[in-house]
């Protein structure tokens, strides 16, 4: 059995297609799979067992089509100035911990306690952008928070961001230094796009980090979500279990939100700088890409 990677199938309709195209390039795999879930009593579907499944897509390199990256272009009815920057990354080793990282968070911190003060954080023109956006969108931003507001309430308490892992560390930091927004995705434990979007009236339950019970997004508040459920919920305010970033994750999005006074050419140079970090501190392969009115939909690969 070749573990080469063949490139990317086009999905044309159909289960059966993807099973035709899957005994193409990887001959026997199908039977295999097949007498495995009849051994344990499971039911074989193609869609579960083949056509998104993270581990066949890590080790055989395989994607029946490409995954998009799409902001509903309703989004920009209320923030026009929009950039959403992103890299992809591919490969990346998120092992262990960055002591540079580590001290670069640690002298933010104590610039932010020197330049700043809890009660007129919401004043600052960089916070307060997210603030009205959440307004339109009908959440009160002092019960849920942007998450760079978040960040840096938690810092003005005299809190310490904890090492999590290699990537959240350089995104926290740069979210620190430059006060906005920043995010990521494990790429393998998305199914599907990744959509910018309003939530519908059915959205299905997720559950959010430091949660215990899984919710459905309300109605009207701005999510990113995949053909599973929400990924991160009301924009930027808290991410969901099932796709946060691991030691163990390999691919991955990292996605920065630039509303005014934070321009395009600044989103562009804060992508560099991250791309630069990670690429030092985690290696492997990064694309960069910026979203915005005029560019509402990229192709991840």
């Amino acid at each position: 059995m070749s573990h080469e990677n063949h490139g990317i199938l086009r999905k044309k309709s159909g289960t059966q297609l993807m099973a035709e195209a899957y005994d193409r390039e990887f001959p026997g795999l199908l039977q295999v799979l097949r007498e495995s879930c009849k051994s344990v009593g499971v039911r074989f579907r193609y869609e579960e067992q083949i056509s998104e499944n993270p581990l066949l897509i890590r080790v055989f390199g395989l994607r029946l089509s490409n995954m998009k990256f799409i902001i509903n272009n309703s989004i920009f009815g209320n923030s026009p100035e929009l950039n959403i920057g992103v890299l992809v990354l591919r490969g990346v080793d998120n092992n262990g911990e960055s002591s540079k990282v580590i001290d670069s968070i640690r002298n933010e911190e104590k610039r932010i306690r020197e330049e700043f003060v809890s009660e007129k954080l919401s004043q600052e023109p960089k916070i307060n952008s997210w603030r009205q956006v959440y307004k339109s969108f009908g959440v009160k931003p002092k019960e849920y928070k942007s998450s760079v507001e978040s960040l840096y309430k938690r810092i003005l308490k005299e809190d310490e961001l904890r090492h999590i892992n290699k990537v959240v560390d350089i995104y926290n930091y740069i979210s620190l230094k430059h006060m906005l927004p920043v995010g990521g995705e494990d790429l393998d434990k998305i199914q599907g796009d990744i959509q910018l979007t309003y939530a519908g009236d059915n959205e299905p339950a997720v559950l959010l980090l430091g949660d215990k019970e899984e919710k459905s997004p309300e109605e009207g508040e701005i999510i990113y979500k995949d053909e599973i459920s929400a990924i991160c919920r009301r924009f930027n305010w808290r991410e969901a279990t099932r796709t946060k970033l691991t030691e163990d994750t390999k691919d991955l999005i990292l996605v920065i939100e630039g509303l005014p006074p934070i321009t395009n050419e600044d989103v562009d140079n804060i992508l560099n700088e991250m791309k630069e970090l990670i690429g030092e501190c985690c290696g492997g392969d990064i694309t960069k890409f910026i979203l915005n009115r005029d560019n509402p939909e990229i192709d991840l690969g």
